[in-house]
């Protein structure tokens, strides 16, 4: 049996749920406010007090929780309501992340292949063409199933009593994965694919005096999977909001990916050989291979410092939690 404050706000988390974020606090604090007010002047009036079911027959005169929140639904949430506005946002991301990754799949496969870059960047037309397709069918469907939603929670019977405690809103923060990292984890995974068959999209002008070293060519496979493996670790965050701990160390396992391909390549030996076209002497090529080995020790340096933060921040969250 819950107490009279505990049904007041059990109905003010539910009006909230179907307000904006901006409105909540403000709308269920004034009812919260009011019913309480009625409360204490109707004790104070019969000097008892009020009974549980005396406290539901004051909030169900109130009105139903959809009902109270629909003068406050407007602007962006006049076709899909605020209660369903999470689920909407999630399924967009999922959803556009899969095609996202399908796209990045195939054209990963393609450039392994050796097909040109511009045949490749045909595919970025067609996922923004798929993802606007997507984007209408999914508004469409939930802007049916809110209006759905509305009529059916009008229609049923309720009672103050039995709406579920408030939820507490969790101090992880952060709703999931990060469909910027996504998207440019995909970009680079097919940038580095291309690179054995288009050495210029890598060394630029050089790619006529430098060639790649069997050293680089044996460490592009594990280099590669090292890039897949972060990619895969941003779309699982994206698909999967509800594995928190994902959302919290994704973009630590996201560089400790990063770090071991960096540190295979600088295990590799020379990376680059003289092309035949090229006149370099010995001192100028270990020149060359200095610089790559410190470009590459300074992304590993800056790499380490971003997961140690993250992973630093991923901590303290985790301790918030418990």
């Amino acid at each position: 049996m819950g107490t009279p404050s505990d049904l007041i706000d059990r109905y003010t988390a539910e009006i909230a749920r179907y307000l904006p974020p901006g409105a909540r606090a403000g709308v269920t604090a004034e009812i919260g406010g009011e019913l309480r007010a009625q409360v204490q002047a109707t004790e104070a009036h019969s000097g008892r007090a009020m009974t549980e079911d005396e406290i539901a027959a004051l909030i169900r005169m109130r009105g139903n929780p959809y009902l109270i929140a629909q003068p406050h639904r407007t602007g962006r949430y006049l076709f899909i309501g605020p209660g369903l506005l999470p689920q909407y946002w999630r399924a967009l991301r999922t959803t556009l992340t899969i095609a996202f990754l399908a796209i990045v799949v195939l054209a990963g496969v393609l450039a392994a292949d050796g097909r040109s870059p511009a045949a490749l960047a045909n595919y970025v037309a067609v996922f923004l063409r798929l993802a606007f397709y997507l984007v209408i069918v999914v508004s469409i469907t939930f802007a049916v199933i809110d209006i759905v939603q509305g009529r059916v929670l009008l229609k049923q019977q309720w009672d103050p009593r039995e709406l579920s405690a408030p939820a507490v809103e969790s101090a992880i923060g952060g709703g999931g994965g990060s469909l910027a990292d996504v998207a440019t984890s995909g970009l680079f995974l097919v940038w580095w694919l291309m690179v054995p068959h288009y050495p210029w999209v890598l060394l630029g002008p050089g790619a006529r005096y430098f060639d790649f070293s069997d050293g680089w060519r044996a460490a592009h496979a594990p280099v590669t999977a090292c890039f897949a493996a972060s990619l895969l670790v941003h779309v699982t965050a994206v698909v999967r909001p509800r594995w928190t701990w994902l959302t919290r160390w994704r973009t630590v396992l996201a560089n400790a990916a990063s770090i071991l391909g960096a540190a295979l390549l600088l295990g590799a030996g020379p990376l680059l050989v003289p092309s035949a076209e090229s006149h370099f002497d010995e001192p100028t090529l270990a020149l060359v291979d200095r610089a790559i080995r410190w470009c590459l020790v300074w992304t590993m340096l800056v790499a380490a410092v971003q997961a140690l933060r993250d992973a630093v921040r991923a901590w303290r969250r985790s301790r918030q939690t418990v």
